[in-house]
């Protein structure tokens, strides 16, 4: 298949160098749609709540959530690190050390497959998502149903 052939196809998805059908159903490939890009790629971009649950619970998750300081001090997912939306770009940036040091956690790496942001809704995450693929981490993937989720289905 060729980029040019389904260039005006909305079921194509173009990241990188990327260029595969995407079945928006959940299928083999996953595509999120944010303003007028759409991010994809082979696994999908996010997690469930179910995936987030086993994820924290085998302590194999590095989760930052992007809300601003106030909205992570009034309710939180257990173990995320508070890394606004404005300040992420310039934190992902920072040496493995001061990364450390400013956040008490490890800095993740371009390779990891465990990184996931969420805020609270899904929207900022989605820009977080953005961000980190741009930076090189491509693999990241985010809670697309935010706190809001979160909140509810801890409740039940």
């Amino acid at each position: 298949m060729t980029g040019s052939s389904h260039a005006s196809s909305p079921t194509v998805a173009r990241m990188g160098l990327c260029h595969w059908p995407v079945d928006i159903t959940g299928g083999a490939s996953a595509c999120v749609r944010h303003d007028s890009f759409h991010c994809c790629r082979r696994g999908g971009v996010s997690v469930t709540y179910e995936q987030l649950k086993a994820m924290l619970a085998n302590h194999s998750v590095q989760l930052f959530d992007v809300r601003n300081p106030d909205e992570f001090q009034a309710g939180r997912i257990p173990d995320s690190i508070n890394i606004p939306l404005g300040q992420l770009e310039e934190s992902l940036k920072l040496p493995p050390k001061q990364f450390q040091l400013q956040f008490m956690v490890k800095a993740p790496k371009k390779e990891d497959d465990n990184i996931v942001f969420h805020c609270r809704s899904g929207k900022r995450s989605l820009s977080a998502l953005e961000i980190a693929h741009r930076l090189g981490f491509s693999k990241a993937r985010h809670y697309a149903g935010g706190y809001i989720d979160w909140e509810e289905r801890e409740k039940k």
